[in-house]
């Protein structure tokens, strides 16, 4: 069959048009996967960093009520933080091995947060002596509703720094998602070691690694800029974490160092602001 110059145009023309057509259709619906992708990622490293931030409001909690009592003989037995019973035994300056018991009861505000249950650890010596060992305890112990239990490491490494061992963190988020944490942190304090009683001017810079395996996936956080946290604030203020997770790489900005709960998630060149319990 021969086809005039003009069919052939008119034929060109359609297959041309079909074509673009299949190539829109195409490009639109890789444009929804990767939507999705990336608000699955958005949604899987805020839940991953808020477990995380809710175990170092734990640590936080637990190191301005208890450690205290391990720098004085004020107290053998309850002693009032807040709402917080603190039990020291034996008291005394310098009676170790003292065991340290930080009891919220069913429940009551201690510097913005909503704590109860309570935290337990032992001390062998003064936890600013370099080598100090602590592994505190949760029993049953929640903080604005997120349960924190597992097992964790805390050791002096000086009077100002600090390594934690999360060796199987277990944080549960209101909706019952369990998040188990693997890492390592250090802990350098740069502001109010000049007042070692005062803890409300201390502020710590946090490097290390931390990973979490949950129903939302296995995903890998590096600190790449030190994260800062205020005692005097309830969030982190300001640094950065890479995560991998099983679906893309983000990176999550806590900010300029302005203390609020606000943060940045980077996606390659694209940006998502969020907002976190911590």
């Amino acid at each position: 069959m021969i086809f005039s110059s003009s069919t052939s145009r008119t034929l060109c023309v359609a297959l041309a048009a079909y074509a673009l057509i299949a190539s829109c259709k195409k490009d639109a619906r890789k444009t929804e996967t990767s939507d999705a992708q990336n608000q699955e990622t958005v949604a899987s490293v805020s839940a991953s960093a808020t477990a995380y931030s809710a175990l170092n409001t734990a640590l936080d909690i637990m190191f301005v009520t208890g450690a205290p009592e391990s720098e004085s003989g004020r107290v053998t037995s309850g002693r009032k933080y807040g709402c917080a019973t603190v039990t020291a035994s034996p008291g005394g300056l310098v009676d170790f091995p003292k065991n340290v018991l930080v009891d919220f009861g069913t429940g009551c505000t201690l510097r913005g947060y909503n704590a109860k249950g309570s935290i337990s650890f032992k001390l062998d010596q003064w936890i600013s002596i370099p080598g100090t060992e602590v592994v505190p305890v949760f029993n049953n112990f929640y903080v604005n509703g997120y349960k924190i239990e597992g097992d964790y490491k805390i050791t002096a490494i000086s009077a100002t720094e600090f390594k934690i061992d999360i060796i199987d963190g277990i944080i549960t988020i209101p909706n019952g998602t369990a998040f188990h944490l693997k890492g390592v942190q250090h802990y350098t304090q740069t502001a109010g070691s000049s007042t070692p009683l005062v803890f409300g001017d201390d502020i710590y810079s946090i490097t290390g690694n931390i990973s979490s395996t949950s129903s939302l996936g296995d995903i890998d956080g590096t600190i790449t800029s030190p994260l800062v946290k205020e005692v005097a604030c309830n969030n982190i203020t300001a640094g950065k974490v890479d995560f991998k997770t099983t679906l893309s790489t983000a990176t999550l900005d806590f900010g300029d160092g302005t203390c609020d709960n606000k943060g940045t998630i980077y996606i390659g060149p694209l940006s998502f602001p969020v907002t976190l319990p911590f």
